[in-house]
């Protein structure tokens, strides 16, 4: 029998649906120097996030999906997460 692989890490942060992304990205740049690499996705071009295989080994990243709103606020549209690569 083939022995499966562990599966990754991930931490999500509920709560933020809805809320402007700077405010997060700043927070998570001064907070959570763990965090190596920060993916946001802009939904509304259609971005995909950054693959694991695309990143360093051992890279934590964060990904974080928004949309740019009618006050061109950038918007977090769904609950962020990270992985380890």
């Amino acid at each position: 029998m083939t022995a499966l692989a562990p599966a990754p890490e991930i931490t999500m942060f509920a709560g933020l649906v809805g809320r402007p992304l700077q405010p997060f990205v700043d927070w998570i740049d001064t907070e959570r120097p763990d965090i190596t690499h920060i993916d946001e996705v802009n939904l509304d071009e259609g971005e995909e996030p950054t693959p694991c295989d695309e990143l360093p080994a051992g890279t934590k990243k964060i990904v974080i999906y928004y949309t740019v709103d009618a006050n061109g606020v950038d918007t977090i549209e769904q609950i962020p997460y990270t992985v380890q690569c």
